[in-house]
């Protein structure tokens, strides 16, 4: 299975687990005391203030303005009793058809217009939105204003096509929408936020679709608000400890790593070649695109490798429990792999568009070679240490660089 894939599979796993844990609590949760109903019914304010502030602090916006959204959400739900909403019918329906197509739709515009910061214009705007959007509809409600309800529930289906009673058309379609929206973000960009932020929206449309029964919205809206605390934290834990350009763990994550060795293992040092050279003559945006490609390559090594970027165009690899005899063919492959990936360069006036046929394109004008040199050491009885075992890494790579690079020493 492609690594990509694998991430992507691995970071919907805590939404999903999430969503099935409300659904199996479904049959419990009525059974719950009073005292511990208070308890429950206020647990999404307290997950949701924590997001706030994380997210604020590590300027994760998608998180913290969704946050926010719940929040307001929430504090809708609460103002209509959801386990004996007959007396109030007007009200609950109106609650929730605004509940289940404004959270959607400005889900979507939200992705669709990324802002740098909350005191940005945009940011600002956003807030405005909410804002504006919680008064209209609470002044709807307070004023029984039936329009805005009949706009809600317009129906663009048949009628005898019903999806769901209690969800509009409109909010299931864009639902939907947004969910494909939020797919095609994690297709692209692979960041666990976003699998944990549609994970949030699933969770979101189950509490509208059950909101009827009390017990059952609470839980599948916590659930919505621990996908955000865990989202915020796992994009702040990357921003400290993964390298943006490659995508591999950093400098400080390897030293991590390297405080929990055991007895036996084995670190690599890895070089590229004449990489301030092909810097100095094609630029910097050439240079970062050859780190990804290296870092690529270095990603798929074997033999339980764990690679890191450890700083400029050196790389590092730590092999647990390998001596430097079984690491040394899976460094091979990585070498040999590199060194026989060309990589084109792209010409200045290459076209922004695709040419529509084959024979109208330019083949690249230049292709350049990139090669690595590798410095590889285990621990011994002489170098015990971690950084002891580094230093040899590092002088068997001058070493490599001396010999004529393009190969591995230890």
């Amino acid at each position: 299975m492609n690594q990509s894939i694998k991430n992507i599979c691995f970071d919907l796993i805590t939404p999903i687990c999430l969503i099935l844990i409300a659904v199996f609590l479904r049959p419990a949760l009525p059974s719950f005391e009073i005292a511990q109903t208070s308890v429950f019914e206020n647990l999404p304010y307290v997950l949701l203030g924590i997001s706030l502030l994380i997210s604020w602090k590590f300027n994760q916006l998608d998180s913290f303005y969704l946050s926010i959204m719940l929040c307001v959400v929430y504090a809708a739900t609460l103002q209509i009793n959801l386990s004996g909403h007959n007396s109030n019918e007007f009200s609950y329906e109106l609650y929730i058809a605004a509940i289940s197509i404004l959270f959607p739709l400005n889900f979507i515009i939200f992705k669709a217009w990324q802002v740098e910061s909350t005191i940005s214009a945009s940011g600002i705007f956003r807030i405005l939105l909410i804002s504006g959007q919680s008064y209209g509809v609470f002044w709807s409600v307070q004023n029984h204003y039936a329009p805005l309800l009949d706009i809600f529930k317009f129906h663009i289906l048949p009628d005898s096509m019903p999806l769901f009673e209690s969800i509009p058309q409109i909010g299931i379609m864009l639902f939907i929408l947004a969910a494909l929206t939020q797919i095609g973000f994690i297709a692209v960009k692979q960041k666990p936020l976003d699998s944990t932020l549609l994970g949030a929206l699933i969770a979101v449309f189950a509490a509208c679709y059950s909101a009827n029964e009390a017990f059952v919205f609470l839980s599948f809206f916590s659930a919505a608000a621990i996908m955000l605390v865990v989202a915020t934290m796992q994009a702040s834990y990357n921003m400290a400890f993964i390298d943006t350009l490659t995508g591999l763990p950093s400098r400080r994550a390897m030293e991590t790593e390297l405080n929990k060795l055991g007895r036996c293992y084995t670190i690599a040092m890895l070089d590229i070649d004449h990489f301030k050279k092909l810097n100095d003559t094609y630029g910097h945006d050439v240079g970062d695109q050859v780190l990804r490609m290296v870092a690529t390559h270095i990603r798929r090594v074997g033999g339980g490798g764990r690679p890191a970027r450890y700083g400029g165009e050196e790389f590092a690899v730590i092999f647990p429990s390998r001596s430097i005899i079984d690491a040394i063919p899976f460094l091979e492959v990585v070498r040999e792999n590199i060194a026989n990936a060309s990589f084109a360069l792209r010409d200045k006036d290459r076209p922004k568009k695709i040419p529509k046929t084959r024979s109208t394109r330019k083949k690249p004008a230049n292709k350049v070679s990139v090669t690595i040199s590798i410095g590889v050491a285990e621990k011994n009885r002489a170098h015990k240490l971690p950084a002891e075992v580094m230093k040899l890494a590092d002088n068997a790579l001058y070493k490599a660089k001396k010999k004529g690079r393009n190969c591995l020493c230890k």
